[in-house]
């Protein structure tokens, strides 16, 4: 019988550096989108780089995200994938209040950060 692994706790402090990290490398990781994957948008692309990274550093396995749902890009499904991950990792989980702000400060700053790169 396989143990799960424990489960990799982060503090608010961390997400926010996770973030940052995202938002300085904007430009990098929206130049790295797969051209054939249509529905990875800027935003899409932000999302599932920072919902990797989290995953990574609190050891849990990303999985998949299918797109099964007409949705015309990624975003709903990584919205909702990266707040299951936040919900089960962070010490102290953010309100979908709290979330939505945080996702909206990402999207805007690192949206801004990649344009001054060009």
């Amino acid at each position: 019988m396989e143990q799960e692994k424990p489960i990799v706790k982060i503090n608010t402090l961390e997400l926010k550096v996770l973030a940052e990290a995202i938002i300085r490398h904007a430009s990098v990781i929206l130049v790295q989108r797969d051209p054939k994957d249509l529905k990875m948008d800027e935003t899409s692309a932000l999302l599932h780089r920072l919902w990797m990274r989290v995953a990574e550093k609190t050891q849990c396995r990303a999985g998949a995200y299918p797109n099964i749902k007409d949705h015309i890009t990624h975003q709903q499904v990584l919205t909702l994938k990266l707040k299951g991950l936040l919900d089960k990792v962070l010490d102290t989980p953010l309100s979908d209040e709290q979330y939505a702000t945080f996702l909206s400060n990402l999207i805007q700053r690192s949206l801004k950060a990649q344009t001054l790169h060009f």
